[in-house]
């Protein structure tokens, strides 16, 4: 599907991560999340010399240096042996969950990636979402399950014979979206099906009812999410604010004060046993 419309929120720009970014790579991301051929998976080909079209001011080295700079920061993953780049959070960002066709169209995208280094990376994207049709083609990707990085080199991704978990962090994770649609959001409790995890298309009497309720009660819902997310991400600047080893975009700082080079992500161990 063309990407005729670009899905920059302007969240983005509150994002710590994505505010400690040089300007050039900022703008390169942007760039990336607005052509034409950017799939709902967040798939697009690679073309290093389209990029460079973007601006006269740009040359093949100062893009790939954008983009070394965003994948160390995990915004996309790259493989130039396939000429293909995943931008990590556009499923989510994009909701493809809350259209059956978009969501359909994204798993599709997704099981096509030819990259073992993507692979691995579109399927943790996948499991994300939480749905039973994202999972599947999430364990055809990467039937290993493998988790990546650590907190001194988050874009780490570790080959399939070795795995470590992802740092635990004592807060919520806010670019996660925490489904509200079951309990005492809207009224009375969201029906469930006993054949099937999620809406079925098909002929399906629960999933209808259950259909009719989630657009009957869609704006209280939207809300309650609303304030589940602001309030994680409440958590997590708070955590930030209590903790003093890092400043106040969580890089950690040396005995001198002054962030540390090479630049470290800081999990708050003192947060966290406190």
């Amino acid at each position: 599907m063309a990407n005729g419309a670009a899905l920059i929120r302007e969240s983005i720009w509150r994002n710590r991560e994505f505010r400690a970014l040089p300007r050039a790579a900022q703008c390169t991301y942007i760039q990336v999340c607005s052509q034409r051929d950017l799939d709902c998976a967040g798939l697009l080909t690679l073309n290093i010399g389209v990029l460079v079209k973007g601006c006269s001011e740009l040359d093949q080295d100062a893009i790939m240096d954008d983009l070394k700079t965003l994948e160390a920061e995990r915004f996309v993953f790259v493989d130039h042996d396939t000429d293909e780049l995943f931008i990590r959070s556009y499923m989510r960002t994009a909701e493809v969950v809350r259209s059956p066709n978009v969501f359909k169209s994204a798993i599709r995208s997704a099981a096509q990636v030819h990259s073992p280094k993507l692979r691995i990376e579109v399927a943790a994207e996948l499991r994300r979402l939480k749905r039973a049709e994202a999972t599947k083609i999430a364990d055809q990707l990467d039937p290993s399950e493998t988790h990546r990085g650590n907190a001194t080199n988050p874009s780490e991704t570790l080959p399939k014979s070795e795995t470590l978990t992802e740092p635990s962090y004592p807060y919520p994770d806010p670019s996660q979206s925490h489904s509200c649609a079951v309990g005492p959001v809207g009224e009375g409790t969201r029906p469930q099906c006993a054949d099937h995890e999620e809406n079925h298309d098909g002929p399906c009497h629960a999933c209808r009812r259950r259909r009719e309720w989630d657009r009957d009660n869609a704006g209280q819902i939207e809300a309650a999410e609303r304030e589940q997310r602001r309030a994680a991400q409440a958590a997590a600047d708070q955590v930030i604010r209590d903790c003093r080893l890092c400043d106040d975009g969580a890089w950690r700082l040396g005995e001198d004060g002054t962030p540390m080079d090479p630049a470290v992500k800081c999990d708050h161990p003192e947060t966290a046993n406190a």
